[in-house]
């Protein structure tokens, strides 16, 4: 009897041990976003290895959870290359606001900017949007208006002086 008490202890323990060894992780997430499914994936293919369990966390956008990365709050964040970029040398999107902690482990994927239209619209090719009423600034998601602003140049489009912006949403907000 003694023996099988002090064998059951043991296996309790190595279990416990095991259990407490085990590093849990966090990925930073836009909700909504092709980032929201890539970390979920992500964290289930991390999560088979023994010893590790990623965490996906979902925040209003990359520009929210890049400080608590670089703060060491969070280890983990999906976002793209410019992004990455802005934040480490405080330009673009995050001027003022340097984030030297932060490193690059993969790039996965581009990052693409799209406008879309009604199959049956009369617009074709991005220089017919020139005088329509377009969305912008996007403030979870900052990073989307100066690679559409990089679209809307490739066009000879301004959207301060071409085409009329739905400023429902002010980009410096």
């Amino acid at each position: 009897m003694k023996k099988g008490l002090f064998i059951t202890l043991i296996v309790a323990v190595a279990l416990m041990s095991t259990a407490a060894f085990s590093q849990t992780v966090g990925v930073g997430i836009t909700k909504g976003s092709f980032a929201n499914q890539a970390g979920q994936s992500l964290s289930k293919v991390v999560s088979l290895k023994p010893g590790i369990q990623m965490r996906s966390q979902p925040f209003g956008g990359s520009s929210v959870y890049v400080p608590a990365v670089n703060a060491g709050k969070l280890e983990f964040g999906l976002e793209n290359e410019l992004e990455s970029l802005n934040a480490v040398t405080s330009t673009g999107i995050y001027p003022g606001s340097k984030h030297p902690n932060l490193r690059v482990v993969s790039a996965t994927i581009p990052f693409r900017v799209a406008i879309f239209i009604k199959k049956d619209s009369p617009i074709k090719l991005i220089k017919d949007i020139k005088g329509k009423r377009v969305s912008s600034g996007w403030p979870s998601q900052r990073i989307i208006q100066p690679l559409m602003d990089g679209q809307l140049d490739n066009a000879d489009l301004d959207r301060d002086h071409t085409w009329r912006l739905d400023l429902r949403v002010r980009m410096d907000a």
